[in-house]
C-alpha cells in the first residue's frame, strides 16, 4: 500500500530542510541589502501562543469582529494582541 507523498517522514524532513535553507538564503540576501535591518525570529506556534479552537473562541473571534465582544472575550486574544505590537 502506498502512501500520500506528504505523510512519509523522509519526503517531510527533505521539505522542511529546503525551506529552512530557501529562508536562511533569503535571509542572507537580505542583510547584504539593508544591514542595518534586525531580523527576530519569533515562533509562531509555541505552546504559549496556541489558542483553544473551541466554539467559544469562534463565539468571541466573531463578536470581537461584530464590535460587540465582552471584556472576557477581548482578553482571551491578549497574548496575540501582545505578539503583534511585538512585530509591528
Amino acid at each position: 500500500m502506498s502512501s500520500h507523498p506528504i505523510s512519509n517522514p523522509s519526503i517531510r524532513r527533505a521539505r522542511d530542510l529546503s525551506h529552512r535553507q530557501a529562508a536562511a538564503a533569503l535571509l542572507e540576501k537580505l542583510k547584504e541589502s539593508e544591514p542595518d535591518l534586525e531580523v527576530r525570529h519569533v515562533r509562531l506556534w509555541d505552546e504559549t501562543l496556541q489558542m483553544d479552537y473551541r466554539l467559544e473562541h469562534v463565539r468571541a473571534k466573531m463578536a470581537m469582529l461584530a464590535g460587540q465582544a465582552s471584556a472576557e472575550e477581548v482578553s482571551s486574544f491578549g497574548h496575540l494582541e501582545r505578539l503583534c505590537a511585538e512585530l509591528v
